[in-house]
């Protein structure tokens, strides 16, 4: 991973709204946040399946088109780009967590168990990201980027 990317990653962040209104299944939604230290301005984005409710896509992006993370759950199965001619893609089976790097964008993913985590974030306790709540889970998406303020979510009709 290049070191800008890293450093984006873990800059602290402050989400611009205080208040959320959380999607409905089958709906997306964007927040904005400005990193503390860069004022780099950050994107978190919210997708909930429609057909699959158990589905759930969670992104960090910048300059609108750059994704830093995106955590899938309830997804199909990922396969990750061939790292040389030797070995073949490996599949991840489960929920996974792609890391942006210069060479592969956001195409390499990490299953959720997976050592190289702990680099990302070494505070955060990934066993945050086994809930059955999708609130609950953007609440540790948010804390896993390294989000400083947590928002007052609100979720109707859910």
């Amino acid at each position: 991973m290049e070191f800008e990317t890293l450093e984006y990653i873990q800059e602290e962040k402050e989400l611009v709204q205080e208040e959320i209104d959380f999607p409905r299944y089958g709906e997306k939604s964007t927040e904005n946040a400005v990193g503390i230290n860069s004022k780099e301005k950050y994107l978190f984005d919210i997708n909930r399946g429609r057909v699959h409710l158990k589905k759930v896509t969670l992104q960090n992006r910048i300059q609108k088109t750059i994704i830093l993370l995106r955590l899938d759950i309830g997804g199909p199965p990922h396969s990750n780009p061939p790292i040389d001619d030797e070995h073949a893609p490996e599949v991840l089976h489960g929920p996974h967590l792609h890391v942006y790097s210069p060479e592969f964008g956001d195409s390499m993913a990490y299953n959720l168990n997976d050592p190289f985590l702990n680099k990302i974030n070494p505070r955060f306790d990934i066993e945050k990201f086994n809930t059955k709540s999708d609130i609950e889970l953007y609440k540790s998406f948010l804390e896993f980027c390294n989000v400083v303020n947590m928002p007052t979510i609100i979720a109707q009709f859910l």
